[in-house]
């Protein structure tokens, strides 16, 4: 008899669990889809959550040797730390095709405390106009580069100059190029920054899926700027817009998936990897790296073919060409110590820790070092005549970000905040 009951017990207690289960589950997906008024959708709408970028630069300090055809010596300075703030503006819902269109303005605001250095700061570098033309010169006529070369004499335009750290992100006019393009040459950007139009700029028109129909969808992007497909690069699968913007993703994450992320700022979508599952705030996340083909040559890797922008001379693993992406400037990114590439050394990894069953970013850090390309193409130009072909250092930035917790001292997975110069470059050349 009290088997028998027990029996009876166990059954019901089953169909109760497959009759609830799925009611559970629509509860959850929801709370957890970016429908008006519910948890997720506030948290997305208008993020508290604080973003810091950090910049340091290298200061050339042999400029005229450099210009000699000596190795560039650089001292690296900084941080200069920003804090970033998303702003969402002009939200339209369509519950036919379950979408949100979006206008997105960021604004960079300088964080003196935790910044060696003001914005103000002078730094000695390359000219990124001049390599700029420079290595346009070998497509022209002689005689047009001859006039250019007597431009630059006459208006003592150099391959070295001195600009701020405020000049160098956010832009600067470059007179030179405003010349030429008075001229009557084809100059279509005569102001130059790292992060050209990037601060306090509404550049971001953005379509994605709200999950309620369909919770895997959640956050994807559908449209960037107008554009199902990016036109920065030579294949399909190069130009396509995959995944999310990095900040949100489905619910109950599947421990097999290798989710997407678009960064605009990169101008392509990346694949990350899972490495582990640990414990934050009393919550189980798995943290993700960057996929370690994510840097590998076109030359020589089918899947980053259409990265390679000039198959005469295209880069080897560990780099990627952004002068597609910075329309005219001769820029170059990679992990730091080229990390993936060929002679790369152990270092710090860009990764990304979500929670397992709402798909909330948790924390993440990612590094990058840009550098500037001078490949010597012509004779005319003498003043980068000298110069071998070389990859030089101009400066790395670090994102990071950590949801309830603040940030200080390395914890051993590169989320820290640095808060002094620790270390000084004396090298120039890959």
């Amino acid at each position: 008899m009290l088997i028998r009951l027990l029996i009876t017990i166990i059954i019901i207690s089953f169909i109760l669990l497959c009759a609830i289960h799925p009611s559970i589950w629509f509860i959850i997906n929801h709370q957890l889809c970016l429908k008006e008024n519910s948890p997720l959708y506030n948290h997305w709408f208008n993020s508290s959550i604080p973003i810091y970028i950090q910049f340091y630069f290298f200061n050339l300090t042999n400029p005229y040797e450099f210009q000699n055809g000596a190795k560039p010596k650089l001292k690296q300075l900084g941080p200069y730390t920003y804090n970033i703030k998303y702003y969402k503006f002009n939200i339209q819902h369509n519950y036919n095709n379950n979408t949100i269109k979006y206008q997105q303005y960021k604004r960079y605001y300088f964080n003196s405390k935790l910044s060696i250095g003001h914005e103000t700061d002078y730094i000695t570098h390359v000219n990124l106009g001049f390599v700029a033309i420079a290595t346009k010169l070998n497509s022209l006529p002689w005689l047009i580069n001859y006039l250019i070369e007597l431009y630059e004499k006459y208006h003592h335009y150099k391959l070295i100059q001195i600009k701020t750290i405020q000049q160098l992100l956010w832009g600067y006019n470059d007179e030179f190029l405003l010349l030429l393009s008075n001229y009557g040459f084809n100059i279509t950007m005569t102001k130059i920054g790292l992060l050209l139009n990037y601060n306090d700029t509404f550049n971001d028109d953005i379509i994605i899926y709200d999950g309620l129909k369909d919770p895997k969808n959640m956050g994807k992007i559908i449209q960037y700027n107008n554009k199902t497909k990016l036109n920065d690069w030579t294949t399909i699968t190069a130009n396509m817009i995959n995944g999310t913007d990095g900040t949100i993703y489905h619910t109950y994450i599947n421990k097999q998936e290798k989710p997407y992320i678009f960064l605009n700022d990169l101008c392509r979508s990346i694949q990350l990897t899972r490495d582990s599952i640990k414990q934050m705030n009393h919550l189980n996340v798995f943290k993700y790296l960057l996929s370690e083909d994510t840097f590998k040559s076109g030359e020589f890797y089918e899947k980053n073919k259409g990265f390679c922008l000039n198959w005469s001379n295209c880069f080897k693993d560990g780099v990627l060409d952004m002068s597609s992406c910075q329309p005219n400037a001769p820029i170059v990114i990679s992990q730091p110590h080229f990390l993936n590439s060929q002679s790369s050394q152990p270092t710090s990894r860009q990764f990304y820790c979500m929670e397992l069953k709402i798909g909330e970013l948790l924390q993440s850090s990612s590094r990058r070092y840009k550098y500037v390309y001078i490949v010597v193409y012509t004779r005319y130009t003498t003043s980068i005549g000298r110069i071998p072909s070389v990859t030089a250092y101009f400066g790395r930035q670090q994102t990071s970000f950590q949801l309830k917790k603040k940030l200080g001292k390395d914890d051993g997975n590169g989320s820290d905040i640095h808060l002094v110069n620790h270390q000084t470059a004396s090298r120039g050349k890959r």
